[in-house]
């Protein structure tokens, strides 16, 4: 997995950043599904804006779902989740 830009980020910034996730060989079955949890550091959180996901493979399609990401909560079980489904 990668980050582009994968410059530092500056506290309270806001921006676009594109999460580039390679599989192996195995690849990711038909209705499999990747899990990101933004990062977190005690009573900080990311604010998670409009999210798309797009798949290099042809024919392959993309469902993007945000779990615990409106209102941010600050309870360690309640971490915002991005989900993207194949």
């Amino acid at each position: 997995m990668r980050i582009e830009p994968a410059e530092p980020v500056v506290a309270g910034a806001r921006g676009t950043w594109k999460v580039i996730y390679t599989v192996g060989r195995a690849g990711i079955n038909v209705g499999g599904a990747l899990r990101i949890r933004p990062p977190q550091k005690g009573m900080v959180r990311w604010e998670v804006g409009k999210v798309t996901a797009a798949a290099s493979r042809p024919g392959a399609a993309c469902e993007v779902q945000l779990f615990d990401c409106h209102p941010i909560s600050y309870h360690w079980r309640h971490a915002p989740i991005i989900q993207v489904d194949l």
